[in-house]
C-alpha cells in the first residue's frame, strides 16, 4: 500500500460517523490490498458492547454463529491474547480435540470462499480489544509481511478508533459510577491476590478501612462480591492485572 493511500484511508476512517461508513471504508481497504472479504469485530467494555462489521459471506456468518465457532476459531484465540498479526497459513494447531475443532473451523471457512487470510489484533486499555481479518478466495495468495503488514496494522488501529468513537465514545463518568482513588487502590491489590489485612499493611491503614473501601466499590459497581468487583474494574479499565 502506498503511503498516500494509507493516509487517505486513515483520514476517511477518522471522518466516519456511523458503523456503515466504517464498514464501507474497511471494504475499500480490503479490495485495495487484493482481498475480497473482511470482518472487523470489537469489544468495548465501557459500554458493554460487542460490535461486528461483517464483510464475510452471509451464509458463512450464519453457519459460524449457529455452530458457535467463535469459541474454537484459532484467529480469534490468537488475536484475543496476542498483539502480533497472524497469517492464516502460519496458524499452528495443537493435536487432539482442541486442535481438531480449530481445523474444522478453518476447513469449513474454505468451503465458503475464505481460503487464505490475515488477522490483526488491536488492544486498548483494560479488556478492550478488536480484530480485523482480511480474506481471499485465492488459496495461493501470498502471506503479508514487512511494510504491507505495518500498513494493515495501522488501518486496523484506525478502524478501531473510528468504531470506538461511534459506539464506545461515551465519557467514563456518564457510563460508570466514579470510584475514589483509594477504592481503586484496594481493588488493584485485591486483583493481585492480597487479603484485606495485607492491603492494610501495604497502605498503612486499618483492615476495617480497607474493608470499608471495598464494600463501597462493590456497592457502586452494582456487584455482590470482591471477585466480581475486580472483574468489572478490569473490564472498565479501572485497574490492571500485572
Amino acid at each position: 500500500m502506498k503511503k498516500d493511500a494509507l493516509f487517505e484511508f486513515s483520514e476517511a476512517l477518522a471522518c466516519c460517523d456511523s458503523q456503515d461508513q466504517i464498514k464501507d471504508e474497511c471494504a475499500k481497504v480490503a479490495h485495495h490490498l487484493g482481498y475480497e472479504h473482511f470482518i472487523y469485530g470489537a469489544y468495548f467494555p465501557l459500554v458493554e458492547s460487542i460490535v461486528l462489521l461483517n464483510g464475510f459471506p452471509d451464509p458463512w456468518r450464519a453457519h459460524y454463529d449457529t455452530a458457535k465457532y467463535m469459541y474454537e476459531d484459532p484467529t480469534v484465540k490468537h488475536c484475543s491474547v496476542n498483539t502480533s498479526t497472524i497469517n492464516w497459513s502460519d496458524i499452528k494447531l495443537v493435536k487432539g480435540r482442541r486442535g481438531d475443532a480449530g481445523r474444522e473451523v478453518m476447513s469449513e471457512a474454505k468451503a465458503y470462499g475464505l481460503r487464505q487470510g490475515v488477522s490483526m489484533p488491536v488492544h486498548g486499555t483494560g479488556a478492550e480489544w478488536g480484530m480485523l481479518s482480511l480474506s481471499s478466495e485465492d488459496a495461493h495468495k501470498p502471506a503479508i509481511s514487512g511494510m504491507t503488514q505495518f500498513h494493515c496494522e495501522y488501518i486496523a488501529r484506525a478502524a478501531h478508533e473510528a468504531l470506538k468513537g461511534v459506539v464506545g465514545g461515551l465519557e467514563p463518568d456518564a457510563a460508570v459510577p466514579e470510584l475514589t482513588s483509594r477504592e481503586c487502590e484496594c481493588l488493584q491489590w485485591t486483583a493481585n491476590g492480597k487479603t484485606a489485612w495485607e492491603i492494610s499493611q501495604i497502605l498503612e491503614v486499618s483492615e476495617s478501612t480497607v474493608t470499608f473501601h471495598l464494600k463501597n466499590a462493590i456497592t457502586k459497581m452494582e456487584v455482590t462480591n470482591r471477585p466480581q468487583a475486580v472483574a468489572k474494574a478490569i473490564a472498565q479499565s479501572r485497574i490492571m492485572l500485572f
